[in-house]
């Protein structure tokens, strides 16, 4: 055997006895949900949930991202399985468990639209918000029953929709939950007839403010300047009405992205990833 030869051989031995490289694994699966629905009825239904993890080591913390609205059933139906595939490996690859729940009423989950807040002249964000925030309670207790997850420690992320419901779910103050991120929450917005001038943008506030007495834990609250669905001002008040009432926290301005900055989460995650990443280190 040549010395090239040898040399050769040996890189091949070494390469095969080399631990596998860590890669980020996806999988999804179904988990039940029961909740007290529109005037009193009860719904059960199963929530597809798809979850990103380092294949390699033991998560350190879970994460719960939840996903925004879309404006008309046909859209929320088309959501297919909801993933952040990006945003959700980049979290793992951190060491975290991440969790993407596509909640009831929107694409391979289906069932009822449970989030309806109303008329926009009539709307009631507190109790919309009530039967979804009960539906991610139990998703979570559903996810802590796993071995490798337990009593670590949580995060929960939300944009549009769902930023709205992480503050609702801030003010149950969710046991072992350290953090909680609100990407442009709200609701009732449209950015096409009525662009900055949600629905309601006063029972916004107040609802929020109700949260904040009750929430204890920080919210971090990310809002870019050319968001099309609340304008630049009317965040700012909602972020008001919270610490007003007691809610605890931090508002960051987000730079103008494209046309639209309301899909900043999504699209621009180079504008949030270090004030994310400082408060998820230092929530308090």
């Amino acid at each position: 055997m040549n010395f090239k030869s040898g040399c050769l051989n040996l890189f091949i031995l070494l390469f095969a006895m080399a631990p596998a490289r860590a890669e980020i694994i996806e999988t999804s699966f179904k988990l039940p949900v029961n909740i007290v629905w529109r005037d009193g009825a009860a719904l059960k239904h199963d929530v597809i949930v798809t979850r990103f993890q380092d294949n390699e080591r033991k998560p350190s913390r879970f994460m719960v991202i939840l996903h925004g609205r879309a404006p008309t059933s046909a859209e929320r139906s088309a959501y297919g399985r909801t993933r952040f595939v990006d945003i959700a490996r980049d979290f793992a690859a951190q060491g975290y468990a991440v969790f993407v729940p596509t909640r009831i009423g929107y694409g391979d989950t289906g069932g009822p639209d449970i989030e309806d807040t109303g008329r926009c002249d009539a709307k009631d964000y507190v109790t919309g918000m009530a039967p979804a925030t009960e539906s991610v309670l139990q998703i979570i207790a559903a996810i802590r029953k796993e071995p490798e997850i337990g009593n670590s420690s949580g995060v929960i992320i939300g944009q549009s929709v769902g930023g709205l419901l992480t503050v609702s779910l801030a003010a149950r103050n969710v046991p072992r939950v350290v953090a909680y991120v609100n990407f442009a929450g709200g609701s009732g917005g449209d950015p096409k007839s009525r662009p900055g001038q949600p629905c309601g943008p006063d029972k916004l506030a107040q609802a929020y403010g109700q949260f904040g007495r009750k929430a204890r834990t920080p919210v971090l609250w990310l809002y870019s300047s050319n968001d099309l669905y609340w304008g630049p001002d009317l965040p700012r008040e909602w972020f008001a009405a919270f610490k007003k009432a007691g809610g605890r926290g931090r508002f960051v301005a987000l730079p103008a992205y494209g046309h639209d900055g309301h899909q900043s989460f999504s699209r621009n995650r180079a504008a949030w990833r270090e004030p994310v990443v400082q408060f998820l280190q230092n929530p308090n």
